[in-house]
């Protein structure tokens, strides 16, 4: 018995210097980095990821594919917004990338077939080390234009 006492000491002491949590990461907010949230039709949140400089969210629509890329050419097509670039990536799904005066946006949508629906993934940059010159041209610290 006292053999299985000293066991169970010896495990909590090993496992007691074992918590290192992780330090709280700074996260970019969503005012800097996605300030135009644009939702497409009874979507819902599904994950959301950031760094200090970009946010991601994922979100699912029970709207078609070509629906929710249309949702977006539209309201990335207005002022303030241009729409830089729309491609299918080699997976089939949409990829856009639109820019303003203010965080640019990158969109990507995707089949979801397990739910019958389709899912968007919305990411943000943060400005805050960068000057802007003009809409859709970004500049460097360096005074060099983004490519």
């Amino acid at each position: 018995m006292r053999h299985h006492f000293l066991l169970l000491t010896a495990l909590v002491i090993a496992t007691a210097g074992c918590d290192k949590s992780k330090p709280a990461v700074k996260e970019a907010p969503l005012s800097e980095t996605l300030p135009d949230l644009l939702l497409p039709a009874k979507s819902s949140l599904v994950e959301r990821s950031a760094t200090e400089d970009a946010l991601s969210i994922t979100l699912r629509t029970p709207m078609k594919l070509e629906a929710v890329a249309d949702f977006y050419r539209d309201r990335l097509s207005s002022a303030p917004w241009k729409l830089e670039a729309d491609s299918r990536d080699n997976q089939g799904a949409v990829a856009l990338y639109a820019t303003r005066q203010g965080p640019p946006m990158w969109v990507r949508i995707w089949p979801d077939t397990a739910f019958n629906a389709t899912l968007v993934q919305l990411t943000g940059a943060s400005l805050k080390n960068l000057k802007l010159d003009g809409v859709g041209t970004q500049i460097a610290p360096t005074g060099k234009p983004l490519q």
